[in-house]
Order: C-alpha cells, then structure tokens, then sequence
C-alpha cells in the first residue's frame, strides 16, 4: 500500500507530528500493517482465522520476501482491531461498510474481501451485503475485483435500552476466555512475581514510579495478572485505579489501558501514566507553570489554608518558605488548568511525587516518600521547576514510545453506573480496599490536598470511598458487581485482588455477593507475610492476597 507518513511528511511536519527523520519510522509503525516495509519487529502477523493461516502459509511457500507473509498477518491482525474498535462505537444495528480490493503476491491470491468478512464475523458482525464495485487488473495482469462490505452490528447482543447512547449497549460478543485456565495454573504454582527479575523492587522502570503511593500494588503482579487473563488489543479497566498500575502495565503490554478512581489523586496519576502527550505540549505547559510559580504571590489565605492540614505535622512544617510559595502556587496552577489532558496530568503527577521524600529530589525537609512522617532536619530552599525537569527527563522514553498502547482515566464512584468515556471492557482486573486496611486518604494525606482537598475534605469525603463504606457492611459490593457487569463484554472475566485477614475473607465473602451476575471460576489465596514494609510502620491485618476470578453470566 502507499505510504502515507512519506508522502505526507512535509504536512505532518508542520503539524508538528515529525520532528526529525526517526519520527516517520515511529508514526508509520503505529499505522495499519498494509505494505513490505510495514513490517518491523513488533508487527503481530500471526494469522487470525483459518483463511489467513492459508493464505498466510502459501505466501510464505512461494513469495521471495518474508515480509510479505508477515505484511498480509500483520494486516489482518490490525483490520481486527480496527472492526472490534468500530463494534464498540456502533449502536445495535448498525452498520459498517467497507471499500476493499484484493490482492496477489508470486502468483498467490489473497481474497483481502471474503477475508475480512471472516475475520469480522468471527467477532461476531453479521455480514448484510457484498457489492461488487469494479474489476481490476493486477500489477502481473491477473483480474482482481474492488468490492463494499456491508456489516450489521447484531441487536440482540444490546442489554440496554434502544438509543445506543451507551458504551454498554455497543456489544460484540467475543469468543468464551477459555484458554486462561493453564496459564492461571502456572501461576499458582510458581508465583513468578516473586522470582527474579520480577521480585526487585525497581522492576517495571521509572514510569511506574511516576509517584509514590501507599498501597500501590507491584507492578510484577500486574504484568503477571495481564498476562494471564489478557492478550494484546484487549480493552481492559482497573476501577481502583489508585495510582495506575494495572493500566500503565497493560498499556506497555499492547493491551488499552484504562483507569477510573473515586479520588482526585487517583485519577491524576493513572492518567499521567495512560494518557498519550505530546512534547510540545508538555514543554508549553511547563513554560506557563514556571511563569506562573515565579509571578505567584503568596496570600494570608494560603498560609491559613495550608497550615489547617496538619496531620503528622502542619504543610508549612515541611518546606522552606520560598519553596512553600513554589508548591502553593504549582497547586493553584494546576488545580486552574484542571482539564483532564495528559499533559497536565504528566506534570501534575510528577510533581507530586516531589512533595516529599528522604532524597534530594524531595521539595519538603526529610520524611518519607511514601507517607509524609513529620520532618526532620534544617529548613533549605529546595527549587521546584529544575526538580521537576530533572524527573521528567528520566521518564522520557517510556511515556514518549509509540511502541506502547494508551488508554484513559476518570474520576468516578464504580459503585454506580460507570462513565461514558470508560469504553467497554473486554476483562476487568482491580484492586479494590482491603477490608481492615490503612487509609488511603490518610497516608496520602499531603498529596490529597495537594490533588485539590482542603481541610474540611479529609472529614466529609471519606464517607463516599468503598474503604470505609465497606466496614459497615460488603453489601457496597453489589452495587459495584452491577455496574461492572455493564460495561463487561460477553464472557469477560472480572479478576480481584483482595486481602485476606483474620478478619475478613474478603474472597468468599465477595464470591457470595457475585454469584448472581457471575459465574466464580477460581478463588486463590497466596500468603504475603514474608513481604517487605517499604518502611511503613502500619501495615494493617492482611497476611495474604485473594485473587477472585469471576466470568459474567
């Protein structure tokens, strides 16, 4: 096919999606699989369905190149993404239709037409009408055809009512999850996540540790969960997002990474990881943030306002008064530009993670960059901006790759109906609160308020958050079984991770309250005691980790 990034590379460029030579290597990449010199070292050309494993192995008898196999695989590899992405958008009923030419490579006819037709059937479009077009001659002279491919959404997969306005209402049924059982097995057996290279503290790179967070679940066990229940181009949602391990991890592993989280913090980090920004963007909004933090004056009010969060010690108690003016005034920047972009998520995240901390990229006297322990040490003027320049540079390479997928965030209740800008989920993996656990809003405490709570929030919100809802009864549960059943595709696996206690069996007490809405094909228990404390001396009464593996009925 043509090659749309060269032919285009003057236009592109002054739309500043080129910025040197490398960058027509890495947006052509990203682009559907259509020619020879698509094909790269990631291209998924394994065959899709019955017909493009034969077509795909008689190339590879006869063609000259083995491109050419790996080009035609990789195409219908792509083409399914692409019609499982429309599926999701399409109203029941409605319809697809697709121009499309076939082609022929050393003598072998690749029928492009009757095998998108199977592969969109297979994902489960019925196919309405096939319109011939024109005829065409091949490059060797051989007749080839041009047709329109009519798809229709089936309506009977819709569970919602008629107007379509619902991501949930925009079903296509994928085949039963069935192959996950041996896998799941192995890991049982072997806990990988606790073997080397998985068990280091470091593994996963800089991205993940983004920003800190109490609570924040390995990124190992995530890589290992998604590998498992997962494959690539799966739409999978974590709605305990916390800091956005599960998406982040499942968008570095080709699947479409999505979080949701009941707190401001949350969603903030999670989208600083899935969100896809761009470098000119990043450093425009750095320039208007660093304007900002040397122009801010500091008011009686902030001084009031900060010195009223004093939980292990007061905000001021932490900074030197020049940086206190530099993190008032980021705070007031970014809670002013709040407008949910990655770009604004990326900075904000970082430079959360500056807050505190016993090193010196830390802004505060030394604490711990977990949980903000009151200070220690002499007051020093620590700069913001250098700091978190310095952090940004090291997170570079993964969050600008186009080697990796991205997804999205929102600030929500999961309790209730789920947004609609969270897509529908081919399988749902999350960590909700242990029962009897720390409080997140609490030994997060100064990154909450920096996230936007004022004093009075740390007294009233809480009240909402599944956390403490929870200890008065698991009932909570049911509402969010519902909601996720919802937005779950047909056959979709829901997978929990949950602490168990003395006491709490947070596994068999949720598997009670699903059973309604999901079939509970496996509840596993791993025992953690032996697990590091990161130097938190509160690690609440949870000596192992339930995983609940749930299939929607």
């Amino acid at each position: 096919g043509t090659n749309y990034i060269r032919n285009a590379r003057l236009e592109l460029w002054y739309l500043r999606q080129l910025g040197e030579n490398e960058d027509l290597r890495r947006l052509r990449d990203r682009m559907v699989t259509s020619g020879i010199n698509d094909v790269h070292a990631n291209t998924r050309w394994q065959p899709v369905t019955p017909g493009v494993e034969r077509v795909v192995r008689a190339i590879e008898e006869n063609a000259y190149d083995s491109r050419i196999s790996k080009m035609v695989g990789g195409y219908f590899n792509d083409m399914r993404d692409v019609f499982a992405s429309l599926g999701r958008c399409l109203r029941p009923g409605g319809r697809m239709c697709v121009d499309i030419g076939d082609s022929i490579y050393n003598g072998v006819h690749v029928p492009t037409d009757d095998l998108l037709v199977e592969v969109a059937e297979h994902i489960g479009f019925k196919t309405v009408e096939r319109v011939h077009l024109r005829k065409r001659i091949s490059k060797g002279g051989q007749a080839v055809r041009q047709q329109l491919l009519v798809f229709e959404k089936p309506k009977q997969h819709s569970n919602l009512g008629s107007n379509g306005s619902d991501y949930a209402a925009c079903r296509i049924p994928i085949p039963e999850r069935n192959d996950w059982h041996g896998a799941w097995d192995a890991f049982k057996k072997t806990l990988p996540h606790q073997l080397e290279p998985y068990s280091k503290r470091e593994w996963g790179g800089p991205a993940h540790s983004m920003c800190s967070y109490q609570g924040k679940m390995k990124p190992a066990l995530a890589h290992h969960l998604l590998d498992v229940f997962t494959t690539p181009g799966d739409i999978v949602i974590d709605p305990f997002s916390g800091c956005g391990t599960i998406p982040f991890e499942a968008c570095r592993m080709g699947r479409f990474g999505y979080g949701m989280d009941i707190s401001q913090l949350g969603h903030i980090l999670t989208l600083g990881k899935v969100g896809k920004p761009t470098t000119v963007n990043v450093e425009n909004l750095l320039t208007d943030l660093e304007k900002f933090v040397e122009s801010y004056k500091l008011t009686r009010d902030d001084q009031i306002s900060a010195a009223a969060v004093n939980f292990n010690s007061a905000i001021p108690d932490y900074f030197h008064p020049d940086t206190l003016r530099e993190v008032i005034a980021a705070r007031r920047f970014f809670l002013s530009k709040w407008d949910d972009s990655p770009e604004w998520a990326l900075l904000y995240a970082c430079t959360l993670h500056l807050l505190h901390g016993n090193r010196p990229y830390a802004l505060s006297r030394n604490s711990h960059p977990v949980t903000p322990y009151r200070p220690t040490g002499e007051f020093e003027y620590r700069a913001l901006m250098p700091r978190l320049r310095d952090k940004l540079e090291r997170l570079i390479d993964e969050i600008d790759n186009d080697n990796r997928k991205f997804g999205g965030s929102t600030q929500a209740d999961c309790t209730v109906q789920w947004p609609k800008e969270i897509p529908a989920a081919d399988v749902v993996i999350t960590s909700p609160p242990f029962f009897d656990s720390t409080r997140f809003y609490m030994t997060n405490w100064m990154r909450f308020w920096f996230a936007g709570w004022e004093r009075e929030d740390f007294d009233a919100k809480p009240a909402d958050y599944v956390e403490m809802r929870q200890k008065s009864s698991l009932d909570v549960y049911l509402d969010f079984f519902a909601a996720t059943h919802e937005r779950l595709n047909k056959n979709g696996l829901l997978v929990l991770h949950l602490g168990d206690s003395k006491k709490c069996d947070m596994g068999a007490e949720l598997a009670k309250r699903a059973q309604h809405l999901f079939t509970v094909e496996d509840c596993f228990t791993e025992s953690v005691e032996h697990c590091e404390s990161h130097g938190i001396r509160d690690k609440g009464t949870v000596t192992g980790h339930t995983y609940l593996v749930l299939r929607g009925n």
